[in-house]
């Protein structure tokens, strides 16, 4: 394996601190996962999509940037403290340079409909093959296996919470129509959740053995 490159924080800090995480989500839930994890000190590497970025760019009022450029609120609020390139992984080139990316990681976040990777040549044994000790997060709405009518199915907030019966608690009686519970709720705990989830299998073989647990 690669000796592992240096990292792009300067100042370590925080529970998560030396632990570096390559995040190719878009969106809300898997992005702003890898985000809390870099508000605990983590390295998180956002890879975007070339020409179009990170869709959360361009919601929300714009605010000024650097050169007279405008960037997003919601972008500025949601994606701190992490470093981003662009990185088209339906390429070979993508592929290799990403490849060449994972040695050097700890952690793998993504969301995307399942097979979507599969078919770059980016499934998971080919990446652990890169990286044996490296901890994938895969964020879908319907999970990487079950029922094949709803695998292929891309899943949002609003679609989530209507599956699961969230707005059939908000609102009022019938017959007015569902409440969804805002803002973004079943993105944001699924974010929640996500984090919590990676910092416990990262960190869980290090505590075993401080502990004997």
């Amino acid at each position: 394996m690669e000796s592992r490159a240096l990292s792009l924080i300067p100042d370590q800090f925080g529970p998560l601190q030396g632990v570096r995480i390559i995040s190719s989500g878009d969106f809300i839930a898997e992005p702003f996962a890898a985000a809390m994890a870099a508000e605990m000190g983590a390295e998180v590497i956002h890879i975007e999509r070339p020409g179009h970025g990170d869709v959360w760019r361009i919601v929300g009022p714009p605010v000024k940037a650097s050169a007279g450029t405008t960037i997003h609120s919601a972008w500025v609020q949601e994606r701190r403290n992490t470093f981003h390139t662009t990185l088209d992984l339906s390429t070979l080139e993508g592929r290799d340079l990403f490849l060449r990316l994972i040695p050097h990681a700890d952690i793998w976040m993504e969301s995307s409909k399942p097979g979507t990777y599969d078919r770059w040549g980016l499934d998971d044994d080919t990446v652990l093959q890169a990286n044996p000790r490296l901890v994938i997060a895969q964020v879908s709405g319907y999970g990487q296996d079950g029922h094949p009518d709803y695998l292929g199915r891309a899943s949002y907030d609003i679609v989530a919470q209507a599956f699961g019966g969230t707005m059939y608690l908000t609102g009022f009686p019938d017959p007015d129509p569902p409440v969804k519970a805002s803002p973004l709720t079943a993105d944001y705990l699924t974010a929640s959740l996500s984090v919590v989830g990676i910092g416990w299998v990262h960190l869980l073989p290090t505590y075993w053995k401080r502990t004997g647990h």
